[in-house]
């Protein structure tokens, strides 16, 4: 087990690197954003690590990263409210400003009362401290290799479901 962790480990820090020539776009200020989330919106992440490319590319999306909002209506882009599941750090509390360099989206559930609000919210912080199932990334690196020993129409049949571990998560399953 302290071989493939550390295996992990050295495998997540290269994959969190971010790549050079990554620009934000966004015209609307991080101050702005904060003042808008409500607790449960999920805040869509466009990255620019190795890792981001990767998922992007599979994905067919711009977007390579969510996060659940928890805190206050209207809160301070400084205060740690934002959960997600981090490749090196698993899950975890951030502030809104930790993305200030980046493009982000705001997601926002439909019809959802204060009492699922409440019992979203209180599930995510639940899992604070998990790890991160790296792999979900061991599986996305099989399907991206450039000459799998497989045909084509049975790469994405290659991607499993993570290891199925309940104290493991990534962002988009958390």
């Amino acid at each position: 087990m302290g071989i493939q962790r550390a295996v992990g480990s050295r495998l997540a820090s290269f994959l969190s690197k971010t790549l050079p020539g990554y620009r934000r776009h966004d015209a609307v200020s991080i101050e702005a954003i904060a003042a808008v989330l409500l607790p449960g919106d999920v805040v869509l992440v466009e990255g620019g690590t190795r890792i981001s490319i990767a998922i992007k590319y599979l994905t067919q999306s711009s977007w390579s990263h969510a996060c659940l909002y928890v805190g206050e209506c209207g809160g301070s882009a400084s205060q740690p409210n934002l959960l997600e599941a981090d490749l090196q750090n698993g899950v975890r509390l951030v502030a809104l400003e930790h993305y200030s360099e980046f493009n982000l989206r705001i997601c926002r559930p439909v019809a959802l009362n204060e009492q699922d609000q409440g019992r979203l919210i209180a599930y995510a912080k639940s899992k604070l401290g998990h790890q991160y199932d790296l792999k979900n990334v061991v599986d996305l690196m099989r399907y991206l290799i450039q000459k799998p020993a497989v045909p084509n129409r049975y790469r994405r049949a290659m991607i499993g479901l993570g290891s199925g571990e309940p104290t493991r998560a990534i962002c988009s399953t958390l």
